[in-house]
This record gives C-alpha cells, structure tokens and sequence, in this order.
C-alpha cells in the first residue's frame, strides 16, 4: 500500500502530493524575491562595504540607512585605494538604497587607473539610489567618475553630493559621471575636475535628468558644462534645471575647447526650462538653455513652469532655488537653514514668524552672531526644526544688552525643537541663555554646551535670569539638556543650568556643569515659581543666597526630581533646594555633598529654609551629604538610599527605576532610547536589530542555534536582558533560531521508549491492535502488521524502535526503499503530532 499510493502520486488519503509540490515551489520563489524582503540596515561604513562582498548583502538587495556614517576610515583602506565602489561592469547594483535623508561623510575613493568609481560603481536598469547625501567626499578615478555613481541606468532621485572634490579623466560629473538612467531632485556642491565630457551634475547624459542643479566649479579641457558635459539624450529631455557654477578650460588656446554655462555639446535631446548664471559660470553661451545674471537667477519669475510649491522654494531677490523637500522630511512651507548666511537672514530678509528647518550641522566659529528677535516688540514667534542637527560654535557678546542667545526673545507662538548647540559662548546682562534668553514659547528636545555670562550694566548694578538653556522661562520646557558653566559679576542671581528663573513648566530635562553667583542659585534652576518634574542635576552650585543642587529659591512645585551635586552657600542652602516659600516638594531626593561655609546657616541635606512649605516622600543621603539635619524630608544611610523599599509610594513603574542596593533611584525618562537594552526576545533579527540601534546600543554578536519553540529568524534569547542599564553604545547580544532542531534516531527511539507506556495500557509492555487503534481511529491492519515483525498481534519496545517500524535509518534512496523511507518519516511525523501536539520533548 506504502508503495502504490506513492507511486501513482497519492498520498495514502487520496490528495495529490502536486499540491504540496507546488506550495514547497511558492515558498522558494517567494523567499528569493527582493520585493518581499525587509530592508537590509546600514549603519557604518563597514556594512556599507559588505554590500556585493557579502553572501548576506546581495547587489540586488533592499538597503537603508539607519543613521549618518562616518566614512574617514576609508582613507587607509586598501592601501590607501580607500573604498571600494558598489557595483561594478560584470556585477552592476540593481538594488534599492534608501538614504532615508542620512549622509555619508569623509568617503574616500582613490582609483586612478579604474573605471566607473563612484560610491556606486556601476547602477544597472533595475537599481535605485533615493534620499542619500554625500558629504566631504574624496573621490578619485580614470573614466565615468561621480560623487554618488561612476555610470548609472537605474534611477538616482532626491540625492546630492554637498561638499568635496571629484576628480577624472573622461566622464566625470558631481553626481555621475555617465548617465543612461533617471536622474531628478539632485543637486552637486563638490568640485569638479576632468579631462573630456565633464559637467557640474553629469559628465555624459544619455537619458532624462529634471529638477536638479550644480552649484560648484567644473574644470576640464573639453566638453566642460556647468551641469552637463556632454548630452545625447535623444528622445529624452533634460527640464527644469541650473547651474550656477564655474565653468573653466584647462586646454591650450590651440586645442579643441568646448564649454558651455549650462552644456558644453548637445548632440540630441530636448533642453526645457533650463537656465545658467552668466555672471557667476564665466560663461555667456551654452548648447542649450538660457542665460541669466545672478540678479536674475534669484527671481522666482525666470523660471517658467517651474513647481514651487512641492519640488521648489525660492526666496525673491536673495537667493537661488533650491529644491525642497526630500532631506529629513521637510515640511511643505519651511524656510531650510543650511549655512550661517541664512540663519543670520532670519528676522531680517526671512519673517520672525517662519517656518525654519535646519538642514546640515552648521559652524558658525568666530562670528558673533545677533539674537535672533530682540524684545517683547520684535520676538520671534515662529517655528525651528534643528531636525537633530547641531550649530557648533555659536558666539554671541552682548555684555551691555538683555535677552540674549540665538533666540533673544520668543514668544508665546513661537516652538523651537530638535536643535544642538554645542561649543558656544554667550554673554550678555539680564535674560541671558545659550538657546534664548526668555522664552513664552515651547521648546523641545533641544540640547546646549557651553559658557554663560552675566555682567553688570551702566542701566543695572545686578545681572539676573542667566541659564545655559534658557535665562528665563515662562513657557513649556520638555527632554532638554544642558551642560556648562556660568559665572561673571559678584552680584548675579537667579542662574541654574535649565534657566536662570521659571514661570512656566520643565520637566524630563537634565542639567550638568557648574554655577556660581550671588542669590538664588541652583543646579537646574536659579529661582522657580512655576512647575518642574521629572528633572535631576548634577552641578556644582556656589553662591550667597537660595543655594540648592536642584533649585535656588523655590516658589510653586517640585515633584519627581533628584539632584547629585555638591552645594556650597551661606544662608539657605540644600542639597535640593535651598529656600522653599509656600512651595511643594514632592517624590524628590538629593545625594551631593552639601558644605558649611564660615558663618553659615540653614543649612540642609535636603532643604536649608522651608517657609510655609510643604515637602513630602523626599529623601537625602545623610553620609554623602554630611548633614543630618533638614528643613525637610527625611535622612537615609547610603546604603538604605539604594533600596526600593525606602521610597515608599513612589511609582517605579512609569516615573522611577532602581537597580536594588547598586544605585540611587533614577527617572525612566532619562533613560529613553539611551542605554535602557530594550525587549527583543521572539521579534525577528532584522526587527530586533534595529529597535536596538534605535536605543542607541549596537548590536553584538548573533549567534545561530535551532529551536523547537522559537520561528526560524526569530530571536530566542538576548544578553544582556531587557531592561538593563548599560552604557550607551553597548553590544547586546542576540540569539536567533534556525528552525526546528533536527532529530537523530537515537533520540527518536529514546522518545518512543519514554511514551510507549502511554500507549500500553494494561502494563505488559507489549501494545495490541486493540490498545493503538483506539487512540488511533486511521490506523490500518497493514501499518500495523509492518511494525509488528513478528506477527504475535503486539508492538514491543524493540519493534517499536527498529528500522522496520522507521524506515528512515535506510541507507538506500533508491526504488521501492525510498517510499519506504518517505512514507515511514511521514507516519513517524504523525505518531509524535499525535502523542505530543506538535514535537516531543527529548
């Protein structure tokens, strides 16, 4: 029966196997096909790299950018040949790469003497390339060189090379150097530089190119074009482009020289709406296109039919269009920030009630630049986007001036977010921070570093309202940082890192750095008289007055909040607060040592002076801090500051976290997407992968073991565990399963011998027909009669376990013993399913 039913394509139940056949073939397929597949993340140069090296980075691949890469390394790699390009002749990219607005900086190609360099080498008609930046690159090749492609026949879109040199022989071009594909939204600032058939965009166009320009120099000795060498596009056209770029011969006045504004040669192909600056090119006559001044160029009625509204933006009179809107998901209507020229525009050319969104890091050294909105008459009430970037370098010296910072004043309309601030210095008298010097508005997300100072002016014997986030704060405040310092003349008051005074609400912010003045000092804020929650410092305070580790003076409520360093005051100082005046403290503690000046009184481990205020389940450290005595709240040992059950009716579910007896309570909050190791265990690798990179951990080694519980690709276990506190940028350790485990006949015979009492009801160690074909209603006399060798009408242990009863022991595939073996592994498969649900335990 085994062998007839098989033989004519039947299973034993009368069903075509075709089926089966056929849904093994579906799988196949689907499994090979790269539409279904889960994009591949990329985020270092060295998987970069991987791809079309790497059995596991296929050059039809689906890829994305997780983060922006540092390519630097590049330079010493390969003996200094440095990276080596995707895609090449014989084996082109025919992927897809999501740059997910990310950029590559500091990538490194030095190959003279090869063709089609680029970062991809070589784009074949299925590949695309999308929302990628390239950014300091060094590229260098013999012939079809560009900064992104060498030769492209795929589709290159909203994509560009914004700084760098790009060098060749023939064929070069900023973005590509030959392009037989789709190019559009794709703008060059590199510089360019060639032999024969070079452009500022492409060196060689064959094919369709819309909505792109150059904007950087291009140098060759013929066929040199401000955006395309030369263009034999055919039926294609080439629309709604400029350059404003250099264009320069290297050729002797004897030698054949041929250069153009916009293109050099145009053999075929249609040129619309395409137009070049005369003035800034050099060059008054192009092979297509129109020419016009710089005055000109700035002018949004040059340019005919042209889309500003989705592909677009111009500002009239001062600048060149530039395309909106593929970076970072620009929002329709923003003004982009990209240099200091255009911060410094805003509240002069660019209205205080814009939309702004930064772009690129910008470095603004050794300028000092005017506050943007300088009172309550002139604020600026509109909305900036730093989109995560940073303004390194920020100097603003306005010693005699108030509201003072990049923002000087801002309204109750106005929102800042998403913005860094690094390596800054501000000075200024009152209403003085690096991000603004008084805010009504919200600000969000945002992150400061640097100095503060506060002077004295011949309007005011006092400086006062001083932070190096905010000076003072009367509206929302939220996920913030600040760290550094502030000092200046003896008689300043009211600082603290966050702000200098807060009448508004702050709350999952974090200060770090030190302060010094005269009254109402604090670690985050100088004076409060609004709300702060979910807030910790860790600031050396010095000061006169209201010195506290967390707050100086405070007026309303504190609650969840937790300060760690050192205070050092006169009168009313503590290691959270030092003056607390009708105010509420509520679920806070503080650790920092808290030091007695000569003469000094109201000194407190937590508080120093509590007038009419009220202060509840707040703690401090009575060793750290030296004190045993408060204003308020109560004192603890170290050792009893490092167990949850000292803080009673705090919530360490959703507000607190605690590692019992190895640290101090610490906000959740500020450990989100930091160092917290997230959940991954039964997501799958690619899932797991990236919710950790998302948490700002790396991913460590991921090891392969088969599991019966656990999906194929799915992770089984993790280490460290969920939930754990590491550092930020540490590995986390995956395991993920191949699939189920695979049985040995050992062990099949064990399991049959552990459930063979199942099925022996009466406990003679033998099983009858009528014992197995109750539990099994489909049983046949034949499969029985197979089992039992040697027809006494019982299955003892030994038939049970023989290769007659598993045919898979056979070493033979061949005639009738391979229906055997299929047949008896199906039955076996059955048997288990049916003793033990799926799988046997072993």
């Amino acid at each position: 029966m085994t062998r007839s039913c098989l033989m004519n394509n039947r299973d034993c139940y009368g069903k075509p196997i075709y089926f089966f056949l056929f849904l093994f073939c579906c799988v196949i397929f689907l499994s090979g096909s790269s539409s279904w597949a889960t994009p591949i993340q990329i985020s270092s140069i060295e998987e970069l790299q991987k791809i079309g090296n790497d059995a596991n980075y296929p050059l039809n691949g689906v890829y994305e950018l997780t983060e922006d890469i540092d390519a630097s390394a590049t330079s010493n790699w390969n003996e200094k040949a440095g990276f080596k390009p995707i895609g090449t002749f014989n084996n082109p990219f025919a992927g897809d790469f999501n740059g997910k607005g990310y950029k590559i900086k500091g990538l490194v190609i030095s190959r003279a003497d090869e063709d089609d360099i680029g970062l991809f080498g070589y784009i074949d008609a299925g590949g695309k390339v999308h929302n990628l930046r390239l950014e300091n690159v060094s590229i260098k090749g013999n012939s079809n060189v560009g900064g992104l492609v060498g030769r492209n026949e795929g589709v290159v879109t909203q994509s560009c090379v914004n700084s760098g040199t790009i060098k060749g022989a023939d064929y070069v071009g900023g973005l590509t150097g030959q392009n037989v594909g789709t190019v559009s939204q794709c703008y060059n600032l590199a510089t360019i530089t060639g032999n024969n058939r070079v452009g500022g965009l492409i060196g060689e166009n064959l094919a369709s190119v819309s909505n792109s320009y150059n904007s950087s120099s291009v140098t060759g000795k013929n066929y040199i074009g401000g955006l395309i060498g030369y263009n034999n596009s055919q039926g294609n056209n080439v629309t709604n482009c400029y350059s404003r770029g250099t264009v320069r011969t290297t050729a002797a006045s004897t030698e054949e020289h041929i250069t153009g504004g916009l293109i050099a040669k145009k053999e075929s192909g249609n040129i619309n709406n395409c137009y070049w600056d005369i003035n800034a090119s050099g060059q008054s006559t192009s092979d297509g296109g129109t020419g016009k001044t710089t005055e000109e160029m700035k002018q949004k009625g040059t340019f005919i039919n042209w889309d500003f509204e989705t592909v677009w933006r111009i500002y009239s009179s001062d600048v060149y269009p530039y395309p909106y809107p593929f970076l970072r998901d620009i929002s329709p209507g923003s003004i982009i920030i990209d240099s200091v020229g255009e911060l410094q525009k805003i509240g002069k050319i660019y209205p205080l009630n814009g939309e702004f969104e930064l772009i690129k890091d910008i470095d603004i050294s050794g300028i000092d630049l005017p506050p943007i909105g300088t009172n309550k008459d002139n604020p600026f009430k509109g909305k900036f986007d730093g989109k995560g970037y940073k303004i390194i370098g920020l100097t603003i010296n306005r010693t005699s001036e108030n509201y003072v910072g990049l923002f000087g004043y801002v309204d109750t309309k106005g929102e800042i977010k998403n913005l860094n601030i690094e390596n800054a210095s501000v000075s200024g008298s009152s209403f003085v921070g690096i991000l603004a010097g008084q805010s009504y508005g919200t600000v969000s997300n945002c992150y400061t570093e640097g100095s503060v100072s506060g002077y004295t002016s011949a309007s005011s014997s006092t400086s006062s309202f001083i932070g190096v986030l905010i000076g003072r704060n009367h509206g929302t405040v939220s996920s913030c940082r600040a760290k550094g310092s502030i000092s200046g003349s003896t008689n300043i008051s009211s600082i603290g890192i966050l702000a200098g005074q807060n009448y508004g609400t702050i709350s999952s912010c974090h200060a770090e750095g030190s302060v010094s003045g005269y009254a109402s000092i604090g670690g985050a804020v100088g004076s409060n008289s609004g709300k702060i929650s979910s807030c910790y410092a860790e600031v050396t305070t010095q000061g006169s007055i209201n010195v506290g580790g967390l707050v100086g003076e405070n007026n309303n409520e504190i609650s969840n909040c937790y300060a760690t360093g050192s205070v050092s005051g006169i009168l009313y100082s503590g290691g959270l607060v030092g003056g607390n005046y009708r105010g509420t403290i509520n679920y806070c503690y503080s650790a920092g040592p808290v030091s007695k000046t000569s003469g000094a009184s109201y000194i407190g481990g937590l508080l120093g002076y509590n007038h009419l205020g009220t202060v509840s389940n707040s703690y401090w450290d009575t060793e750290t801090s030296k004190q045993s005595s408060s204003a308020g709240g109560t004192g603890k040992t170290t050792a009893k500051m490092k167990q949850r059950a000292t803080f009673a009716g705090w919530d360490f579910e959703k507000v607190w976290y605690i590692k019992e007896n190895q640290s101090y309570p610490q906000l959740v909050s500020q450990f989100v997407g930091l160092n917290v190791v997230p959940d991954v265990v039964g997501m799958n690798q690619n899932s797991a992968q990236t919710v950790i990179k998302s948490a700002n951990l790396t991913v460590g080694d991921v090891i392969q073991e088969c599991s019966n519980d656990t999906s194929s690709g799915n992770v089984i276990s993790q280490n460290p565990p969920a939930g754990t506190q590491v550092d930020p940028g540490s590995a986390v350790t995956i395991t993920v399963s191949t699939g189920a485990c695979p049985m040995t006949l050992k062990e099949l015979k064990n399991i049959i011998k552990k459930r063979f009492s199942l099925l022996d009801a009466n406990g003679d160690n033998l099983i009858s027909w009528d014992e197995l074909s109750i539990v099994y209603p489909w049983l046949t006399r034949e499969i029985f009669s197979q089992i039992d060798t040697n027809g006494d009408g019982n299955i003892s242990q030994d038939e049970a376990t023989t290769k007659n009863a598993c045919g898979c022991t056979s070493k033979s595939f061949g005639n009738d013993s391979l229906w055997r073996h299929l047949f008896d592994f199906i039955f076996i498969g059955i048997l288990l399913f049916m003793m033990n649900g799926s799988r046997l335990n072993k």
